[in-house]
């Protein structure tokens, strides 16, 4: 049969009717019996009539005001307990202190949210009953003390009646006495001995009675006492209380004759008979259960040191999704201040996409008895965090809602972990993708140069065997146009896949700047104005002076292009040293000492999204047919293969700066620059061993030397190179050879042909080595190459380099 309880009584006291009626109105919604008076004298009145479960009290009120009323409240023991909550217009820290010091339970200020108002009501109404219930409690062991107390008191009277009465019934006393069911001794508080003891205290101390008369009390006391005092002092203390007091109850740990050590509770009294001080010690034994709360309380604090040190967060919440307790040593992790967890639910304090999480969790829970591994995400003070969830259901006693314990364990860290570990795992699989397109790209450009190279060889050889007309000319320029766009392509591709083949050296990059800068001028028209800012003391860089030109000439056209309406172009470097600081902000970036190249524009800008992707390989923005996208594709490729790196910043409508950072060198002599005069078709003479393993490409280059003065051996493939070079009557003054074919590469044709020709030179030719004479494009040192595709002049020029002259004494051996 379910127990009924009446609902609580709310008293509100408050002068203002409209107050009186919307707290009236929304206590009586929320099920509670409301009273209401006008003033505080009425108030008190109608407390003191019926005793109300809580009152609402305003501050301000005629005749009685709020605190006058609570004080007088709090004087009546009847009313002392019940909970005041003070609702005032005023925030003032001294209000709020003046109505705790009268005995107000809370505060809330005007105007008030009802839902607050109710929450609050609510928890000290929780509050006084858990008093109620811990002051019947109390009055239970008061009780039971007392009945005890009583009990003591009434026998300890009784024996000091029947003490006095002992020579009228001394055989009546002493089966009392024997057969107290505590320990009884009786000590002459002059002499300090024992002079009587009951059976019961001869169980307790292990020590016949005879033994203990006589004996002094200290004997059978511990060293050390609860009181903490010298056992001799708190005795003296005791018989003085005693004799003030008649009856005084303290705790004494006693030494039994075995040596074990019993905790006793004593009730003292002082018995004044025949002129002799005594005082009557009732001793009841308390270890065990001193040891269980002892141990309950030990449980206890080992419980709260677990949950402590427990890093999750526990709340207690109900199927509605209302928190009714939690646990956390971290508030930083909560979704709202304590105040506004308690009696509200998650949909009121989490996000709808959170709360629905949760709900789901205490579904499955009510369910199957367990929820295990949602996720909820979260903005908090730190930014996002995520928590796991954990949730099982409490066991409540029957017809109780069902309540469920929730674990939330934070997890932002594993969840950022796991997002690091994928963004590198996408960013592998980039690299991979790269360097797929990178193989791809050099198998491509290996067969385009041989097209290319023939092509470029018979449109040579025609232009000196036709005869020079307007229209063949104009043919023979689409021809040679096409050839060359065809070339820049390929240099592009094979620049972003970083297999460009590059001879680098070191560098004064501002005296080649100031070179380069009166090319650039003409690229960009007479409405754009080209400034160069050279950087005081620059560093050497160490890098292809053909690359640093094509990096220019790939930003100042995207410059101009970003200009229709005509702007300006600032060049300018400097050096920089580039800290771990700068490396958290740009990740590319590695420590070290850096040249920068800046390339600044007052065009028209990139918008964010666009940023994003002008590296990627064939994106552009530019019309069809304008742009190949592998304009910067091929600055990164180009300034990753020198180990550097690039920034940019750009706004919208206010222009773009492009940053080349190439790490810095030491200081050494720079070389003579180059000079660009192509050398005369003069032959030294010689013969010269052709190894290409493309025919129509082998067709060209062996009538191309054979025009240049030089007698050629054709090969089509490395072992028949070898044939040649083993033949003693065959005279060989130059390789020139192929770098990637079938069979053997370039440099292993090399290695075992100067076994058998030693001291002839050779000289590669290829687009792309594949790495077999170049590490990451840089060719080695001590090896020669001219790079596919290739002009007549251009191979004239490279054999001409080696400075090799036939012989007729010697066919075998150059000469030099």
């Amino acid at each position: 049969m379910n127990q009924t309880f009446p609902m609580p009584d709310i008293l509100v006291v408050d002068d203002n009717p409209n107050n009186l009626g919307v707290l009236s109105d929304m206590l009586q919604r929320q099920g509670y019996r409301v009273r209401v008076a006008t003033n505080g004298r009425r108030g008190l009145d109608a407390a003191r009539l019926a005793k109300p479960d809580l009152v609402l009290l305003d501050i301000t009120m005629p005749e009685l005001d709020g605190f006058e009323f609570c004080s007088l409240l709090k004087q009546d023991p009847q009313l002392a307990d019940v909970p005041v909550i003070f609702i005032s217009a005023q925030d003032e820290d001294m209000l709020r202190v003046r109505a705790f010091e009268v005995g107000g339970a809370d505060y809330v200020q005007k105007p008030f949210r009802l839902q607050e108002v109710t929450a609050r009501v609510g928890h000290h109404l929780h509050l006084a009953e858990l008093q109620r219930e811990l002051q019947a409690k109390n009055r239970h062991l008061e009780d039971t003390n007392g009945r005890l107390e009583w009990l003591v008191k009434d026998r300890t009277r009784e024996l000091q009646n029947r003490f006095e009465a002992l020579q009228m019934s001394e055989e009546q006393n002493r089966v009392l006495f024997d057969n107290a069911p505590e320990a009884i001794l009786v000590f002459d508080v002059d002499k300090h001995v024992i002079v009587d003891a009951n059976p019961r205290a001869e169980e307790l101390f292990g020590v016949a009675r005879n033994q203990l008369l006589g004996s002094h009390p200290d004997h059978y006391y511990h060293e050390e006492q609860p009181d903490g005092l010298p056992i001799a002092e708190s005795m003296a203390r005791n018989n003085i209380l005693a004799k003030e007091q008649s009856i005084i109850l303290f705790e004494r740990l006693i030494r039994t004759q075995d040596g074990s050590t019993r905790l006793c509770e004593v009730r003292l009294s002082h018995v004044a008979m025949h002129g002799r001080n005594l005082n009557l010690a009732t001793f009841i034994d308390i270890t065990e259960r001193k040891q269980q709360e002892d141990e309950l309380r030990a449980y206890r604090n080992r419980l709260k040191a677990t949950l402590d040190a427990v890093p999750d967060l526990l709340f207690e919440i109900g199927l509605d999704g209302r928190y009714h307790d939690f646990h956390s040593e971290r508030e930083d992790l909560l979704a709202a201040p304590p105040e506004q967890l308690l009696g509200h639910t998650v949909q009121e304090v989490l996000p709808p996409e959170a709360a629905e999480v949760v709900m789901q969790s205490l579904r499955e829970a009510h369910d199957t008895g367990k929820s295990l591994g949602r996720q909820i995400e979260l903005n908090l003070a730190q930014g996002r965090t995520w928590f796991e969830l954990s949730v099982a259901r409490k066991a409540t006693e029957p017809g109780e809602d069902p309540r469920f314990i929730v674990l939330s364990r934070d997890i932002t860290e594993r969840i950022r972990t796991d997002q690091e570990r994928k963004l590198l795992e996408s960013q592998l699989l980039q690299s991979q993708k790269i360097e797929s397109l990178g193989l791809l790209a050099g198998g491509i450009a290996h067969d385009i140069n041989n097209m290319l190279g023939a092509i470029m060889g018979h449109l040579e050889m025609l232009r000196d065997e036709v005869p020079a007309t307007p229209r063949v000319n104009r043919h023979l320029e689409g021809i040679q146009a096409a050839a060359d766009r065809s070339k820049d392509i390929v240099q592009k591709v094979l620049a972003f896949s970083r297999k460009q083949v590059i001879a680098p050296q070191s560098l004064d990059l501002n005296g080649h700047l100031k070179a380069t800068q009166q090319t650039l001028a003409p690229l960009i028209g007479e409405d754009i104005q080209l400034s160069f800012w050279p950087g005081e003391n620059l560093w050497q860089i160490f890098a292809d002076a053909s690359q640093i030109d094509q990096i220019l000439m790939n930003l100042v056209i995207n410059a101009r292009d970003a200009m229709p309406n005509g702007g300006s172009i600032s060049l300018e470097t400097r050096n920089q040293h580039v800290d771990e600081t700068f490396c958290r902000e740009c990740p590319q970036a590695t420590v070290g000492d850096y040249v920068v190249i800046s390339v600044q524009d007052t065009g028209s800008g990139i918008d964010p999204l666009t940023l994003t992707r002008i590296f990627e390989p064939f994106f552009t923005t530019k019309e069809l047919g304008v742009g190949t996208g592998l304009g910067l594709p091929t600055i990164l490729g180009i300034v990753k293969q020198n180990e550097g790196f690039v920034t940019v910043t750009s706004e919208l409508g206010r222009g773009s700066r492009f940053q080349v950072y190439l790490p810095r060198i030491a200081e050494v002599e720079l070389a003579a620059p180059e000079s660009k005069v192509a050398p005369p078709r003069t032959c030294l003479g010689g013969t010269i061993l052709l190894v290409e393993d493309d025919p129509l490409l082998r067709n060209v280059i062996t009538t191309v030397i054979q025009k240049l003065g030089y007698e050629a051996l054709a090969a089509d493939s490395p072992e028949e190179a070898l044939e040649f070079a083993a033949r003693k009557d065959l005279p060989i003054h130059i390789l020139l050879t192929d770098v990637v074919m079938p069979g053997m590469n370039g440099k292993e044709l090399k290695d075992r042909f100067e076994a058998l020709r030693p001291g002839v030179p050779t000289l590669f030719m290829s687009g792309y080595t594949a790495d077999v004479i170049a590490k990451r494009g840089v060719l080695e040192e001590g090896f020669n190459l001219i790079k596919k595709p290739f002009t007549l002049d251009q191979l004239a020029a490279k054999l001409h380099g080696l400075g090799i002259e036939s012989s007729p004494a010697d066919p075998l051996l150059p000469r030099s």
